[in-house]
């Protein structure tokens, strides 16, 4: 981790320790990187600084004034928040400082507009994605390659091997590998000289040294003593890259000669946060040979035509310009830009505006010496208008408002939103729905009209007479018509059943439900339960109170196929019938008995009277060596 984090860490430490200079020269002996601190010193530390009166917004702001990146301090609060401790508790002092959060803009508690500035900081770089698998691989080889056709582009060197392939009037076969000196020799011809030559030109070379043994490579095609031949690359050179600056594992890398830029930097794990995407530099004898922009790569899929040697360099500076893209735009983050560049360009980095976007302006705001700014840009200046490093670029949803909608909802057939010019007035409206349905209130519906963007009145109106057309209404824009549903206006009736039925609960009432249709409703009677023998009870709304409910009976048969009134008679909302159990059932009782009887076992209790002796009767008397004064009971309560 950065140094930052150990002046931080070692502020803290010298608080504490601050009376005893050597206390603190322990206590800096012991400062680690954030990444090998574990999290039991991480906490101390953390705790020391709280117990001075920092918090945690402090600590980073005095971190930041050091020279900490945005992506440091998030790891570090990170950390901070993923301390767990056995006194962990939602007021602990590390939940209680963990969303304690502070912006570049000052270190007291986050206002408002610093909640709004500290959302930038989160944002992705553009193009880090591509290398976050590179920056998780141990084996640095393992990039993006290489078994691949070779580029035309590709120059030969010392160290590749070439086979060339007659056939025709001739057949042969050759294998070369180019010398130090940069030459092939083939027998009987000498030696060739193919290095820095494309594959193309070396074709070109070889052809007219091989002409020399194959007379038949000048002849027509047509001709049967033509000899045809080709030349291609079956090993390419290896070849040493000097990776060095903002990248994550800087260092000398053995690679394949056909490897790109792109493939060197992602076996490097690509740029730092602070790496620059679009001037990386490529330093051929100390000097720069070629600067590729990523960019290119990353928004058009173009990448520049470099063929790299042994002993180049790569360097990556560090980022010159960024801008916080955000908003309505398809990708948001930040973005490196160069010199020159204008919202045009940026734009097209992000593939452009999103969908829901107002996208006639942006919003930018920037820093200028201890102040901020904002401005406005209009689209007629995008192409023109330059932004500075460090703006924040923002582009607004479109409001939530409509011009023309009117809506209707409730009983009709098609609700839904609806375009003020084709159904101006309620009647159209609707018909467009389709009309009310079956069950719509006819006498009375309404419209919500808003005022100032909020629904404020409300218009009563009767559907029959607009339907009739001696009522005519017309719509405003946003104008909402609710049409009432009679089923809404009153309660669902219920009837009730308990008992003995399979399934005791409420069901809905209809009209003409009788006693024998609730019980099939129910399932059925359990094996208990008696058709005859059903209770009714009913409200019988007595004003005086004195007798609130009547009793009826029912007797069903047992196909449930009565007919009259008074064995089955009809329902009305809010009965409650019970069935009764089948008179006179008692639940069967028994016992057991053990020990030195004659025949023992579970016997039945025959009778209320049933007693000890009428037991030991039935279960045969009991044998020789029985002691009477010795039988127990064990009963269940």
């Amino acid at each position: 981790m950065k140094k930052i984090f150990l002046v931080v860490l070692m502020l803290v430490s010298s608080l504490v320790y601050g009376q005893d200079l050597g206390s603190l020269a322990q206590a800096q002996n012991k400062i680690k990187s954030l990444e090998l601190m574990s999290d039991q010193e991480l906490l101390s530390y953390w705790t020391q600084a709280q117990e001075q009166g920092y918090s945690l917004s402090q600590l980073k702001t005095l971190a930041r004034a050091q020279g900490a990146s945005e992506s440091d301090l998030a790891r570090f609060e990170q950390r901070i928040k993923g301390l767990k401790t056995a006194k962990a508790d939602p007021g602990s002092l590390v939940d209680k400082t963990a969303n304690d959060l502070s912006s570049i803009f000052g270190i007291s508690s986050l206002s408002e507009e610093e909640e709004e500035e500290e959302k930038y900081l989160g944002l992705n770089i553009f193009g880090m994605s591509f290398f976050n698998n590179a920056k998780e691989q141990e084996d640095p080889s393992m990039s993006p390659q290489i078994n691949i056709a070779t580029p035309s582009y590709y120059q030969l060197g010392p160290g590749d091997e070439l086979k060339v392939s007659v056939w025709g009037a001739s057949e042969n076969e050759y294998a070369f590998e180019i010398t130090r000196e940069g030459t092939i020799k083939i027998d009987r011809v000498g030696p060739v000289y193919v290095s820095g030559l494309s594959l193309l030109g070396a074709k070109k070379k070889i052809g007219t040294a091989l002409s020399k043994i194959y007379s038949g490579i000048s002849s027509s095609n047509e001709s049967y003593q033509k000899v045809f031949f080709n030349v291609s690359l079956s090993k390419s050179r290896s070849i040493i890259i000097n990776i060095v600056g903002s990248v994550e594992r800087p260092g000398t890398y053995t690679l394949s000669s056909m490897i790109s830029v792109l493939n060197a930097l992602y076996a490097a794990g690509g740029p730092t946060e602070n790496g620059s995407f679009r001037a990386i530099q490529v330093l051929r004898n100390g000097k720069v040979y070629k600067s590729v922009d990523l960019y290119n790569y990353f928004v058009k899929g173009l990448f520049p035509s470099i063929t790299l040697r042994d002993q180049d360099v790569i360097l990556v500076p560090s980022y010159k310009n960024r801008v916080f893209i955000n908003g309505e735009f398809k990708t948001a983050g930040v973005f490196e830009f160069v010199d020159g560049e204008k919202i045009h360009d940026l734009l097209s980095y992000t593939g452009g505006f999103g969908p829901f976007a107002y996208k006639d302006e942006v919003f930018i705001k920037s820093v200028s010496g201890i102040n901020k700014s904002i401005r406005t840009v209009n689209s007629n200046d995008y192409e023109t208008s330059l932004v500075k490093s460090g703006d924040i670029v923002e582009a607004k949803p479109i409001a939530d408002r409509y011009t023309n909608k009117v809506s209707i909802e409730g009983a009709v057939y098609i609700p839904g939103d609806y375009m003020l010019e084709s159904s101006g007035t309620v009647r159209k409206l609707l018909s467009i729905a389709q009309g009310p349905k079956e069950d719509a209130l006819l006498s009375r519906a309404v419209i919500y009209r808003q005022l100032d963007g909020e629904e404020q009145s409300m218009i009563s109106f009767s559907i029959s007479e607009v339907l009739s057309k001696k009522m005519t209404i017309a719509l405003l824009p946003n104008d909402r018509v609710h049409v009432f549903s009679k089923k809404t206006l009153k309660d669902n009736l219920y009837v009730t059943i308990k008992g003995e039925v399979n399934s005791p609960k409420n069901f809905l009432f209809y009209k003409g439900m009788t006693v024998a249709d609730l019980v099939l409703l129910a399932d059925g009677l359990k094996k208990d339960g008696d058709s005859y023998l059903i209770d009714l009870y009913r409200a019988s709304y007595d004003k005086t109170g004195k007798q609130p409910f009547l009793a009826l009976t029912s007797s069903l048969k047992e196909n449930f196929n009565s007919n009259s009134i008074d064995s089955n008679p009809l329902l009305k909302s809010g009965d409650l019938v019970v069935v009764r159990k089948k008179e006179g059932l008692i639940k069967s009782s028994f016992v057991e008995i053990t020990g030195l009887v004659k025949t023992p076992g579970t016997y039945a209790l025959l009778s209320s009277k049933y007693s000890l002796y009428d037991l030991l009767n039935d279960s045969g008397g009991v044998l020789e060596n029985a002691a009477l004064n010795g039988i127990k009971i064990q009963r269940v309560n």
